[in-house]
């Protein structure tokens, strides 16, 4: 059985080779892309569980240039992220969401809410669904994962 971090290489690498030759659209950051893909970090686990999750994987090009960082979801969104060598952080995009302004708008939520960690959230499990919670299972701060959906409530 693969363990979990040659399983996010292996998808990230699909990703990579299925949209090389597209452009995507292409802005500055203001984030590195360790805030996402860091698996110790505080934010990354916020990152993912409200964006459904996210593979990454990390290369300098043979040819030279800066260090990619490829961020693919499962529905076909990804991100490659780079860092030029005065610091300044760029992203390219594409698929059926903008994965990379998704991640900043939950940075800036995660922010409002007081940075939490992992700790703070709860897992309350009923037959029909599976409700993460922050702080307290009436938080107005969770997410219902059903059978055949998943809904977000009580977020702007």
């Amino acid at each position: 059985m693969p363990v979990r971090e040659q399983q996010r290489q292996d998808a990230a690498l699909i990703a990579f080779r299925a949209v090389a030759d597209e452009q995507g659209d292409e802005r500055t950051t203001t984030l590195a892309h360790e805030i996402a893909t860091d698996d110790a970090g505080p934010f990354e686990f916020f990152g993912a569980l409200f964006t459904g999750g996210y593979d990454y994987l990390t290369f300098t090009p043979s040819a030279g240039g800066p260090t990619e960082t490829w961020i693919a979801h499962a529905d076909g969104s990804w991100v490659c992220h780079t860092t030029d060598t005065e610091g300044a952080h760029r992203v390219r995009q594409g698929g059926r969401q903008r994965l990379w302004d998704r991640i900043e708008d939950l940075h800036q939520e995660w922010n409002e809410l007081g940075r939490p960690e992992r700790h703070r959230f709860g897992l309350t499990l009923t037959p029909d669904a599976h409700t993460i919670w922050l702080d307290d299972p009436a938080s107005a701060h969770s997410l219902t994962l059903t059978s055949v959906s998943a809904s977000v409530t009580g977020r702007s």
